[in-house]
């Protein structure tokens, strides 16, 4: 198309502009606007300079308005010189607009950009007046689009160059289908541009978390295309997922530590091991600024008010500084005060250059965002474009009264919607578009498994001391379990038994020692996994290693087992007679009971991971660990003769504490200790004599049989301990 129009220079604040007819001219607050005036009154996107016929200014929903000779206007030509003020009629910015007095033709030859095309596409009553619009635009058409009455365009030197790039979300067709054949998501396009600010709404099984979940590559969707800076989401995850931040509906941060040390474990497994102390700060310290968490650096996470927890598992993402930024619910459970508060900062967090969603039921400060997505219940587009734009096309301002339209006739609403201009205007518009295209490689930061490693074990022993009730529980656990042998009648300890009535009481104290150290262990860390889900699977997207994970809470767990061992033998020494033979490994029996104390802890702190990893919730962790305590006393040989019971017998051979007590008892020579069986048989006493389990026999191969016997179930739960934890 050529163009022939006058000139027109802009001046504001000593600099003149020379605007040329074949682009439109923004003017606002925003980092990607034309002329930026970075002042209060100035909207991100105040006002639009073009020519259309003419010279004219357009405010472009700005919140103060635009001002000619002290009235506000909407839309004006321009037919001489004219001042403009913005925000305010008397004191707001100034620009001075004068369009060539001498009227010099300026010719330029252009296709219509995409904007300009969907305009022109809006006015549009009947189809046959596309073909006369396209061929004005230099466009070739088919009509071979899926949707009726929407063409499929393809035009020439449209092309993707850095001269065109511009960045951003692009969803092509996106679909969720889950077993039975049922939508989540369906035939979602739309796109949004670096520095934009969109907004996912919808009633409740309108697919938003869904959506969220698709477009940041967590969730592979059945159908469709998601692109960021030209990148694909899903057959580029690896790399893609460097650029992408995202704010589940949880707070995917650990409420036990302050901000900052939060931030800075998670600095430290989220930017790479190449990356410097001083630079790891840096970013620390920028993403408190932009969130305004600088005066909450001290404070426990936990006592932060919900919009400041919010807040911080934002700075959470922003640590990679990520240009596309997603925010499930983010202001869910908030006031209306912290809701506009909330929605202001990301709104300046878009401004920044970053293209942000957020997926929200709030409705109040939609006035905000740069367009909305509506989606209908089964994941269908119901509107795309500005909230005034959605009143306009619902013919209402009140949104219960939209999303009582939506959940009444969600099909009705997703058809509407493929018939409109608004949409068929959109689909032209993305035809047209640029090809991205594909932003330089950036490199994804690595980080070493063993600084994982390291920094896991730090911030899981940060965790245990941060919490006091939990440590003083873990301090006073194994002095309570080291006295538990009081409750046995009797004076012979673990040492030879010397009198009848003596005969079960070294038995029975080895078998609350072990009872007490499979309890300790569990209870230590059946709550771990399933309490860190939902911070676990945020850390797993962005590079976390499971086997890291695991081995840290694993070696934190099992040192504290060994402290705990030794307290429990040595405080029970003290209240009963230690064993004090030479044990069967020749490192003498206390010694060796104190190895077999704390096997014990360790599986039970396996068993407890294992169970966390299987459990839904929290509310199931206290059924489980009655169950399997259970199981672990009744089959560990202590208390009930196991060895004539035949199937029951076989079974406890699955049983890691039947294992574990054998340990015990072969260290401190059981069979020996329960000698006076033969005294008791000439008495007349036998039958009150427990029977002598086979697996106690005092020798270095029992007690390494048993030893490789619980290694190998301690490797098998740790496999499906891992297996779970990342498949889940």
């Amino acid at each position: 198309m050529t163009v022939s129009a006058p000139a027109l220079e802009l001046a504001y604040a000593g600099e003149v502009h020379s605007l040329s007819p074949a682009q439109f001219f923004i003017v606002g607050r925003t980092s990607v606007a034309d002329l930026r005036i970075d002042l209060p009154i100035v909207s991100r996107r105040h006002l639009v300079i073009g020519y259309k016929n003419g010279w004219f200014i357009e405010d472009l929903g700005s919140h103060n308005g635009v001002f000619v000779d002290g009235h506000r206007i909407e839309r004006i030509a321009l037919t001489g010189a004219t001042s403009v003020r913005l925000g305010n009629a008397r004191t707001g910015p100034l620009l001075e607009l004068v369009p060539d007095a001498a009227s010099v033709s300026v010719a330029t030859t252009r296709q219509l950009t995409p904007q300009e095309f969907g305009e022109m596409l809006r006015t549009v009553e009947a189809p046959p007046q596309l073909a006369e619009i396209l061929s004005y635009a230099g466009a070739a058409m088919t009509f071979a689009s899926d949707v009726p009455g929407v063409p499929a365009v393809a035009t020439a030197g449209h092309g993707g160059g850095p001269g065109s790039y511009a960045g951003g979300l692009e969803v092509r067709r996106l679909g969720f289908t889950v077993e039975g054949g049922k939508q989540l998501l369906r035939d979602v396009t739309f796109d949004a541009g670096r520095g934009t600010l969109t907004a996912i709404v919808g009633p409740s099984g309108a697919g938003k978390s869904t959506f969220a979940r698709a477009v940041s590559g967590l969730t592979r969707p059945s159908g469709g295309q998601v692109m960021f800076d030209g990148v694909d989401v899903h057959a580029e995850y690896d790399r893609a997922k460097s650029m992408i931040g995202m704010v589940p509906q949880e707070d995917v941060i650990h409420g036990q530590l302050t901000l900052l040390r939060a931030l800075r474990y998670a600095a430290r497994l989220r930017l790479g091991s190449g990356m410097s102390a001083a630079e790891r700060e840096g970013h620390v310290q920028r993403a408190l600024a932009q969130l305004d968490l600088e005066a909450h650096v001290n404070t426990r996470i936990s006592k932060l008010s919900g919009g400041q927890r919010k807040r911080a598992s934002v700075a959470l993402e922003l640590l990679t500084e990520p240009a596309f930024l997603i925010l499930d619910e983010p202001t869910s459970g908030l006031d209306p005060a912290l809701d506009r508060q909330l929605m202001a900062e990301f709104r300046a967090l878009a401004d920044g250059g970053r293209t942000v969603l957020t997926i929200t039921h709030s409705v109040a400060c939609l006035d905000v965002c740069d367009q909305v997505l509506v989606l209908v219940p089964g994941g269908a587009p119901a509107f795309i474009g500005s909230e005034a734009g959605a009143f306009a096309y619902f013919g209402t301002t009140d949104w219960s009264n939209i999303f009582d339209l939506l959940k009444n006739d969600p099909q009705g609403c997703a058809d509407r919607w493929l018939a409109s201009v608004e949409a068929r205007a959109l689909a032209v518009e993305h035809a047209l578009k640029p090809a991205q295209a594909v932003a330089a490689p950036a490199p994804v930061p690595t980080t070493n498994r063993f600084v994982q490693f390291m920094t896991l074990m730090q911030r899981q022993l940060s965790l245990m001391v941060a919490d006091r009730g939990y440590t003083a529980f873990l301090i006073a656990l194994p002095f309570v379990i080291g006295l538990l042998p009081l409750v046995v009648p009797g004076e012979t300890g673990l040492t030879r038994v010397q009198q009848a009535k003596d005969a079960q009481e070294p038995q029975m104290i080895l078998t609350l020692l072990t009872i007490g150290a499979i309890f300790m262990g569990i209870s230590m860390s059946i709550r771990d996994l399933v309490g860190e889900r939902s911070i676990y699977a945020r850390e797993r997207a962005v590079g976390l290693s499971t086997s890291a994970y695991l081995a840290a809470k694993i070696v934190v767990y099992n040192l504290l087992g060994l402290f705990g061992a030794i307290v429990i033998v040595t405080v029970s020494g003290l209240l009963k007679d230690a064993p004090t033979g030479e044990g069967v490994l020749g490192l003498g029996a206390r010694v060796e009971l104190t190895i077999g104390i704390a096997v014990t802890i360790s599986i039970g702190v396996l068993i407890g991971l294992l169970l966390s990893a299987l459990v839904s919730s929290q509310n199931q962790v206290m059924p489980v660990l009655i169950v399997v305590l259970m199981v672990q006393m009744v089959l560990n040989g202590g208390l009930i003769p196991l060895v004539d019971s035949g199937f029951l017998n076989w079974v406890s051979m699955t049983v890691p504490a039947r294992w574990s007590m054998a340990m015990g008892a072969v260290s401190v020579d059981m069979h020996h200790l329960l000698s006076i069986a033969n005294d008791l048989e000439r008495a007349g006493a036998a039958n009150s004599m427990p029977d002598l389990d086979p697996m106690w026999n005092p020798s270095a191969l029992r007690w390494w049989l048993a030893a490789c016997v619980l290694s190998v179930m301690a490797a098998l739960m740790v496999v499906a301990t891992w297996w779970r934890t990342r498949t889940r």
